[in-house]
C-alpha cells in the first residue's frame, strides 16, 4: 500500500480544509515553522488506518473529517473518517463504498 494524498475537508462554512497534500513516490518531508499544523496532518495519516489518534479541541471543532487515498493492487482507495466521537470511516475505490462503525470492522476489512 502506497500513500497518495491527504486532505482535510471543513467543518462548515467557517471550517478548516486544506488542499490536497501529495505525497512523494519514495520520500515525503514535511518542513514548516513549529506550530503550522505539521503534527495534525501526520497523526490524520494514523488516523486514517483505524488508529484511536488524539486532536486538539479546535481541529474536531473546525474540521470534519480526513481523507487518505492510497494505492493499494493498481486501485485507488479513498479512506474517509470522520473527526466525530464515534467510529465512522467510509472507505471507497470509486465504484464499492463501505461504510464502518467499529475498528474491528474497519481492520478485518482493511488487512
Amino acid at each position: 500500500m502506497r500513500l497518495v494524498s491527504l486532505k482535510i475537508i471543513a467543518r462548515g462554512a467557517a471550517g478548516w480544509e486544506s488542499p490536497d497534500l501529495i505525497f512523494g513516490e519514495r520520500t515525503t518531508s514535511l518542513f514548516a515553522p513549529n506550530g503550522s499544523g505539521k503534527t495534525p496532518l501526520v497523526h490524520a495519516i494514523a488516523y486514517c488506518l483505524g488508529f484511536d489518534s488524539k486532536f486538539r479541541d479546535d481541529i474536531r471543532e473546525y474540521c470534519q473529517a480526513a481523507v487518505l487515498t492510497v494505492l493499494h493492487g493498481g486501485k485507488k482507495i479513498a479512506l474517509r473518517r470522520d473527526f466525530g466521537k464515534e467510529f465512522h470511516v467510509m472507505l471507497s475505490d470509486g465504484r464499492i463504498e463501505e461504510e464502518f462503525f467499529s475498528e474491528a470492522e474497519y481492520s478485518k476489512a482493511l488487512f
